[in-house]
């Protein structure tokens, strides 16, 4: 290959260049098509106050690119690319649409303080550089998708004040975790010996929710943390040796059913 494009023609370089630079731009267009189209599902199927509001929608078939006109809450990258998506308390109905994980770029999702109902897509693992994911005060339902293992950057996680069941075994994998609020839902089971794992957490709730069963030894790993507020489960026996977390300055037990200390 080096040789070939050793003995071409000047000319030749030029249109070879330019081909491959249509290509790469061919390339990039589609997935600048793509996430339009899945900023035209969320307006369509959301709803966002402030883009009703606005001079243009990414729904009106002129847009080439997801940030070619200006819309609250959207940010892109240095590609082009949607890589924030901050659409927090805009009076937000509906569902989370699925092809909101073509935004593969995206980084930081708020959809806090909204009327949003149903359950996190099955695809959000997609996702895979999201660092923070904020869906606090709606009125989600459902499981935690098991793909949540493959968000590896994950560093902060907002689920409080939902209607999320079942275990949280998922969540257990995502050793970036520093800051995790998953209060006042329904999460059940118990919480998994895992969180040992997560060496980075500093702050995690999981209060007012239905998680029963021993306390896990392996709390004690966790040296980061700061703030651990377990109240209003229905954690049972005895609270395990916590004097290894030299940082903890707020810890909240009340309102289970513990009996003392190991």
């Amino acid at each position: 290959k080096i040789q070939l494009a050793a003995t071409m023609r000047p000319g030749c370089v030029l249109v070879a260049a330019v081909v491959c630079a249509f290509a790469v731009l061919g390339a990039a267009g589609q997935e600048w098509a793509t996430e339009v189209a899945a900023l035209c599902d969320v307006a369509t199927q959301n709803a966002p106050a402030a883009w009703a509001r606005a001079a243009q929608s990414p729904c009106d078939g002129d847009w080439l690119m997801p940030c070619e006109h200006a819309l609250a809450g959207v940010a892109c990258d240095r590609f082009g690319r949607v890589s924030q998506l901050l659409l927090s308390r805009q009076s937000m109905t509906g569902s989370i649409t699925e092809s909101i994980t073509n935004m593969s770029h995206l980084c930081w999702l708020d959809f806090g303080y909204n009327k949003l109902k149903g359950s996190i897509p099955e695809n959000f693992g997609e996702l895979k550089y999201l660092y923070e994911l904020s869906l606090p005060g709606n009125q989600f339902t459902g499981t935690i998708p098991s793909s949540f293992g493959k968000i590896k950057d994950l560093t902060h996680l907002y689920l409080q004040g939902n209607q999320f069941f079942g275990p949280i075994d998922p969540l257990m994998s995502l050793s970036t975790i520093v800051s995790m609020d998953l209060s006042n839902n329904s999460f059940t089971g118990p919480l998994p010996t895992e969180i040992g794992q997560m060496s980075n957490l500093e702050y995690i709730d999981i209060s007012q929710n239905s998680f029963a069963g021993e306390l896990p030894t392996t709390l004690e790993n966790c040296a980061k943390l700061e703030e651990l507020r377990l109240n209003s489960n229905k954690f049972t026996g005895t609270i395990p040796n916590l004097i290894p977390l030299f940082q903890l300055n707020i810890l909240d037990l009340s309102s289970n059913q513990l009996s003392g200390i190991t």
